[in-house]
């Protein structure tokens, strides 16, 4: 455990060391305006739907606007950095990515034939890179593909990540064309080399999951120096490098990577018990919750146990810890820019994800370890509450929610209903199924209806997906417009995301448990029956 420990910490050693960069390294919000059209726009869809990543706490954030007659739309929103492919325009059942977006800049687009076209002032960097890409898919096309499935080969390392670096190399010479005949400018080929090697990192990092039975499971045999190899050829330097959803989900990973090698039970345990929050029963239950001993779940013991203000406190308490314990292998180290995104995506997955906030005491801790006083300032006063937008929405969208409402949730009033949102190609959804069919037979003929609602997904792979996993109770295929519209009343960020409404149509919880976890859900319907 000490040598992996000291091999993590000269990881993160090599990647600050690499920073030299001078590019500005402070946060600055500014203000973005999107201008568009829709050629021959037809009416049907009066609303769409705008998502970017913040690559500063890898937080999703969306914005829906409306569609006038004429096509035309207008959507202003604040932005901390630039970004690229992590940023895509959901309208009219059609998605466009592959864009490129920075603070301080107005922007005008136009969709026509399924496209999206920039123009104006700013379209110059989108074209070319638009242009690269486009001669890039003509010539690599299947390279691509085969590289996104290598996962899946059983190959060495070795072999696996020779393969990625060579169509890495590929993509970058194919670009020093692009730049040495004058096709695009410095700024673009920066944007673009930032993507093909962090593309690379994602891909090497990923490699430490298995996926021959089918799903993903730690790999054996990794070597113990394994991420300082990674981080050692891809450092993070300043905030040009977070732009790139590579990047972001990079960074995620070095996090999560960590955690893994250095989870330790009996530590966990043993600071748990110092806060004295549990009592010495509760703490039996903790710690086998901690052990991942999953017969705990379905004894009695645990049914008593799992009251909302446990869970809270349990949730708190393991933030806690994992911020502790992060904070504890970087203390030695000089605080620079790739070190403080480590901190800063940190916290808001174990903090801001489960929609909690640190303590005063954290803070403090936080603002020492944090030399980015930007940053720190930005995480301490970001909005990470997790709450239904019913407060955000404008008039103009009230009645088009108000058709989906009475169109899905209306026909079932009087009953409790468990809404599953969820997609044809998501497989934690597929992992689900098994569950859901035992809670759907647990409760047939009780005054529950159970809702699977398809989103993104095409009406035949909807249709099979129907029948060969033989989903129970009420299916129905949303349009784009449809899940646009109830992603914004109930907060949905991604799939599967389960929602409980109650018998006059009210919203219990939009961050419902899965069928998976069987002992809330179960418990949670069960009040809910009893309820007159």
């Amino acid at each position: 455990m000490k040598k992996n420990l000291f091999v993590f910490i000269s990881a993160i050693i090599l990647m600050l060391a690499c920073n030299k960069s001078p590019v500005e390294t402070e946060i600055k919000t500014g203000f973005v305006q999107i201008t568009g059209k829709i050629d021959d726009y037809k009416g049907i869809f009066r609303t769409g739907k705008l998502t970017y990543f913040d690559g500063i706490t890898r937080t999703v954030k969306e914005k829906i606007f409306k569609i006038d007659d004429s096509g035309t739309f207008i959507l202003s929103f604040d932005l901390t950095h630039p970004i690229t492919g992590s940023i895509f325009f959901d309208i009219e059942n059609e998605y466009y990515s592959g864009f490129y977006i920075e603070p301080n800049e107005d922007y005008h687009i136009l969709l026509k034939d399924g496209k999206l076209f920039f123009t104006g002032d700013n379209a110059g960097i989108n074209t070319e890179i638009k242009k690269y890409r486009d001669t890039l898919y003509s010539i690599l096309s299947n390279e691509i593909k085969a590289a996104e499935f290598l996962h899946e080969k059983g190959l060495p390392m070795d072999e696996y990540v020779n393969a990625q670096k060579t169509l890495e190399e590929t993509k970058l010479r194919i670009l020093e064309d692009f730049i040495t005949q004058k096709y695009i400018s410095k700024e673009a080929f920066e944007v673009i080399e930032k993507e093909i090697k962090f593309k690379t990192a994602h891909s090497w990092i990923c490699y430490r999951y298995d996926y021959s039975q089918g799903w993903p499971k730690i790999r054996e045999g990794l070597p113990s120096n394994f991420l300082e190899q990674i981080i050692n050829q891809y450092p993070i330097k300043n905030i040009k490098d977070i732009e790139s959803r590579n990047c972001i989900d990079y960074i995620s990973n070095i996090i999560i990577l960590i955690e893994e090698k250095n989870f330790n039970a009996n530590k966990k345990i043993g600071f748990i018990k110092k806060t004295k929050e549990f009592s010495e029963n509760e703490m039996k239950i903790v710690e086998q919750i901690i052990k991942r001993n999953r017969e705990i779940y379905t004894s009695n013991e645990y049914d008593i146990f799992n009251t909302e203000e446990n869970q809270k406190k349990l949730t708190y308490l393991g933030a806690q810890y994992n911020l502790q314990a992060l904070l504890s292998q970087l203390e030695n180290i000089k605080p620079d820019f790739g070190r403080d995104i480590l901190i800063s995506q940190s916290i808001s997955k174990n903090f801001f994800e489960n929609n909690i906030s640190p303590k005063q005491s954290d803070w403090d801790k936080i603002e020492k370890s944090i030399g980015n006083k930007s940053l720190y300032n930005y995480l301490k006063n970001f909005n990470y509450k997790k709450t239904p937008y019913e407060d955000e929405i404008t008039e103009e969208l009230k009645t088009n929610i108000e058709e989906i409402i009475k169109k899905y949730i209306n026909p079932y009033t009087g009953k409790i209903i468990y809404i599953d949102f969820y997609s044809t190609w998501c497989g934690p959804c597929r992992t689900e199924i098994p569950f859901a069919k035992k809670l759907y037979e647990k409760y047939s003929g009780k005054n529950i209806v159970f809702l699977n609602l398809c989103a993104q997904s095409n009406k035949e792979n909807w249709e099979n997906h129907i029948k060969q996993k033989e989903i129970k109770g009420e299916n129905f295929l949303l349009t784009n417009e449809e899940y646009n519209l109830f992603a914004k009343l109930y907060h949905i960020k991604g799939f599967p995301t389960y929602v409980i409404i109650g018998k006059q149509g009210e919203v219990i919880n939009n961050n419902a448990p899965r069928p998976s976890n069987t002992i809330a859900i179960t418990q949670t319907i069960e009040e809910l029956i009893k309820v007159q």
